[in-house]
Formats: structure tokens, C-alpha cells, sequence
């Protein structure tokens, strides 16, 4: 998080910097290469000529933007700094300038703690070092389980050799375990961070699903609908278990169906068994639901665990099921952006 400071002169900036890091006067004076009596004049007000080279590499010497020491941001971090500075690799840059690399994700794993404390992991790693140490360990036990069976030459001995032998552990296994635990814990932690923000976000409550709903239904004759609701025998559902997702559109089924029959149509994600598809999940869903039709067998949501009192639909629970007809089915798509569209099939009946 960015430390803010309160507004204040060139001067008073510069003290505060000087308290905030315990720097003495003189060896600021020493560290910007400026004459002691120079500086002090210029704290003190004596003058207010210290010279826009000492004011650039004070900045330099507290890591802070000229911009912060001139007043014109209360933020004291630098946002422009040069490759070098960050201790990035020419290549490295331009993956992250070319958007080869997603930056909102790396900006999200270096605001990690636990993503921090895999890089020390990772160097370790990289250098050997926890390596040579289990290689050592394991020479130890090498070494004493062999004494052991050569100096106690009973069952009990050879038992308790076996016992040390055992103790041995694969020198790679040990670092790959421990980062990719590190890791899964640091992702892990990462998106239920970016879900909570977003939710908070973007959840759609029952009155903007409502409001969406009477924009939708503008000229459209809601007193004799072509199909009912009652009709409908099946919807496939958006369904990308994501809480914003859920919540939004369970409240538009039950605003579109109404409250008594959206309860009785049954609505199920198919997502659980094939993933989200992005651009070819609306196709391969409609494929679905032709087969549902066709085979009069509605798919399940599979993997469902924890039932959401917020999401309480029949949503099929885990094991598909066998029905006498199928004759309408309901196909949800919600892109991002808005992109929203649900299709209508029927069954034909020639």
C-alpha cells in the first residue's frame, strides 16, 4: 500500500523524508554530494535557492518522485522508474510492455505476502542451496544407518538401520513440494481477494435484476406471450460458480419466471463438466440443450457440495435426470461487458 503524506513545501518534505528514514542532516549532505552549510540554509529558510540537481537527487536518495518533493502528489512513490531500478531484465520489460505477460495478474501476485515468500523459496531453489542441504542430510543418515548395522549386529539393530535409512528424503521433492504448496496457497489467496472485490462490486441484487428486466421487456406484449413459463422444461444456466454470477442470475430466472414456477423448472451448469469454454461455451451449451430435447434427459451439476441459500433453484444435484418430455429449453450466455443473450429452443414436433 502507498504511503501518503500530508501537503507541505519543498523544504518541509525533505525533513519529513529525513525524519521518516533517520537521516542526519550531514549525511544527506554527504549522500547528494551538496555542501552541509547549503543544505542548512535552505531547511532553515534562510534561502530558498538549493538547486534542481539536489532536489533530483534527493529524490534518488529516498526513492521518491521529484513530483512528491515539489508538492505536486502527496504520494511519495515513484510511478516511473527505470528498468534498471527494478531490477528487471530487458526481456522481462518488454514481455510486460508487449502484454505477453498479463500485468494485472503479476501486479496481483507481487501484492502477495505469501507470493514474496515463494520468491525467496524459488531463489533457494534456483541456487542449490536447500538442495545441497538435504544432500548433506542424507549422507548423514546414510552414514550412521551403515554404522549401526555393522556395530549392532542384532534384529533390533538392523530394524532401527532401516528406520534411519528411511529418514532419507529425495533432494528435489522436498523444494517442489514446498513451492508448489507455496504457491497454491499464494493463488489461492489472490483470487479469493480479487472474488471478494468483485463481488462487492458487481453482484447483481434482485432490484437491478428487475430493473434490466423492464428495460428488456420494453414493447414486448407480456400480457399473452407466445411461450409461458410454465412451458419451459429446462434452462441451461451461465452457471461459472463465481458468487457475482449465481446470485445475478438466479434473480433473473425467478424475476423472468416468476417466484411460483421458476422453482419448479429445472436449472443446471453444465460448466461443471466441461469448464468455462469463453467463446465456444454458448455453442457448446446449445448443443446440449438440443440433446436434452432429444433424449428427454436433463444434465446435472455435477460436483455440488455446498448448497447457497441465495442459489436455491433445482439445479440438479450431481446425478442427471430421466423425464417423459423435454419441449422447451432455456440456454443462458452472459459475456463480459454486458454481452448477454439467452436462447430458445423447441422441440420439433413433425
Amino acid at each position: 500500500m502507498e504511503n501518503t503524506f500530508l501537503p507541505g513545501t519543498v523544504r518541509e518534505r525533505i525533513a519529513d523524508l529525513m525524519k521518516y528514514h533517520k537521516v542526519s542532516q550531514t549525511d544527506l549532505a554527504l549522500k547528494i554530494g551538496c555542501g552541509d552549510s547549503l543544505l542548512s540554509r535552505f531547511l532553515t529558510g534562510k534561502t530558498d535557492k538549493l538547486g534542481d540537481e539536489n532536489i533530483i537527487r534527493i529524490a534518488r536518495a529516498f526513492n521518491v518522485s521529484t513530483d512528491f518533493l515539489l508538492g505536486i502528489t502527496n504520494v511519495p512513490d515513484k510511478k516511473n522508474y527505470a528498468i534498471d531500478e527494478l531490477g528487471l531484465s530487458a526481456q522481462a520489460a518488454r514481455n510486460l510492455y508487449a502484454g505477453k505477460a498479463n500485468a494485472q495478474v503479476v501486479n496481483y501476485l507481487l501484492e502477495s505476502p505469501r507470493f514474496l515468500d515463494l520468491t525467496y523459496i524459488l531463489e533457494q531453489y534456483f541456487n542449490d542451496t536447500v538442495a545441497a542441504g538435504y544432500a548433506a542430510q542424507n549422507q548423514l543418515y546414510t552414514t550412521i544407518s551403515s554404522l549401526t548395522r555393522k556395530t549392532v549386529k542384532t534384529e533390533a539393530g538392523e530394524q532401527a538401520a532401516r528406520d534411519i535409512a528411511h529418514l532419507r528424503t529425495s533432494v528435489y521433492q522436498a523444494d517442489l513440494a514446498t513451492i508448489e504448496n507455496q504457491f497454491m496457497l499464494a493463488v489461492k489467496e489472490v483470487k479469493k481477494e480479487i472474488g471478494n472485490d468483485f463481488a462487492a462490486m458487481q453482484s447483481m441484487t434482485a432490484e437491478q435484476a428487475k430493473r434490466m428486466f423492464t428495460e428488456v421487456a420494453k414493447g414486448q406484449d407480456m400480457t399473452n406471450p407466445t411461450i409461458t413459463p410454465e412451458q419451459v422444461s429446462y434452462i441451461n444456466a451461465h452457471g461459472t460458480s463465481t458468487h457475482a454470477n449465481e446470485i445475478g442470475e438466479t434473480a433473473a430466472i425467478r424475476l423472468a419466471l416468476g417466484e411460483e414456477t421458476a422453482y419448479k423448472v429445472p436449472v443446471s451448469s453444465t460448466k461443471s463438466m466441461t469448464g468455462h469454454l469463453l467463446g465456444a461455451a454458448g455453442a457448446v451449451e446449445a448443443i446440449i440443450c438440443v440433446k436434452a430435447m432429444q433424449d428427454n434427459f436433463l444434465p446435472a451439476t455435477i460436483n455440488y457440495k455446498t448448497p447457497d441459500p441465495e442459489c436455491d433453484l433445482d439445479v440438479i444435484p450431481n446425478e442427471g435426470r430421466k423425464v417423459d418430455n423435454v419441449e422447451y429449453v432455456l440456454s443462458n450466455s452472459l459475456g463480459f461487458g454486458g454481452h448477454n443473450a439467452v436462447l430458445c429452443f423447441k422441440k420439433w414436433q413433425g
